[in-house]
């Protein structure tokens, strides 16, 4: 996001649902941004729970932009990233085998 490119098309108040339908959708996390420029990091993990089991699982994101800068009435989002834990797809599949030559073609890529 570029508060100075973009001016009053910049989201001032985001909020971040997740859930498996629309009907389903909870909000985990709601972030108040101040004349943002660059990227912005939202840690997204389940309030409440210890540190191992703090992944959300949900079948749904959702980004609703609830107020601009300069009360604004259209936005601009650029890019969004999600990013998860990475797995060892291997171990998941097939737990008993560890031979380099078969984990190498295990997985479609």
């Amino acid at each position: 996001m570029d508060c100075k490119l973009d001016e009053s098309y910049t989201p001032k108040h985001l909020s971040v649902r997740v859930g498996n339908s629309l009907e389903t959708l909870r909000e985990v996390r709601s972030v108040e941004l101040s004349e943002p420029q660059g990227w912005v990091h939202v840690a997204l993990q389940a309030p409440g729970t210890p540190p191992p089991a703090r992944r959300l699982r949900a079948c749904l994101l959702q980004l609703a932009v609830l107020g601009n800068q300069q009360n604004g009435r259209d936005t601009h989002v650029r890019l969004m990233k999600v990013y998860g834990p990475r797995l060892d797809q291997v171990a998941v599949l097939h737990p008993n085998i560890t031979s380099d030559t078969f984990s190498a073609y295990a997985v479609v890529r």
